[in-house]
């Protein structure tokens, strides 16, 4: 009888262990999935930040063209008024450039991680990222400003060589 129960006990204890082995198991995958999941959120933020980013700076950069074209076709006397504003073609211009270039550079970058080498680079480099992606609203910022200061000038000087030529 004593064996009996013993043999009972052992069946139950095994069983006990069977069940608590494959909870730890359930519990670590769990864990796993909730990883991945935070970490997929995580960049998924990250490069909707980034693509944002790219494309404010995308924009700044094609009204920025779009000014410098008409700008090449303004008559001498109104590119000869407006000469203050051609750092905005020669210098701002490529930086926007540059702007754009590096936000699809980090984007690849970041779409490229994955959740096991990805999740210590998101966590070191998510916050220079960012620190990079206001910097380029800063600069899309300022262009926006620059454009509209040279559109409203370049508007009126054309306004103005034109009445000058009446």
């Amino acid at each position: 009888m004593a064996l009996a129960v013993s043999a009972l006990s052992f069946i139950a204890a095994a069983w006990a262990a069977w069940v608590s082995h494959r909870m730890l198991a359930q519990e670590r995958d769990v864990r796993k999935d909730e990883r991945r999941i935070t970490f997929e959120r995580e960049r998924s933020e990250l490069l909707e930040v980034i693509n944002t980013s790219r494309m404010l700076l995308e924009q700044t950069r094609l009204r920025i063209g779009a000014l410098k074209s008409r700008f090449d076709a303004a008559p001498q006397p109104v590119r000869t008024l407006l000469g203050n504003y051609a750092g905005l073609f020669t210098e701002f211009l490529p930086r926007v450039e540059v702007g754009v270039r590096q936000c699809n550079a980090l984007w690849d970058e970041v779409a490229a991680w994955d959740q096991d080498k990805g999740i210590y680079a998101l966590v070191h480099h998510q916050a220079r990222y960012r620190k990079l992606v206001n910097d380029d609203q800063l600069a899309h910022d300022s262009g926006v400003l620059l454009l509209a200061a040279c559109e409203e000038k370049m508007a009126k000087a054309t306004a103005h060589v034109s009445h000058a030529a009446r």
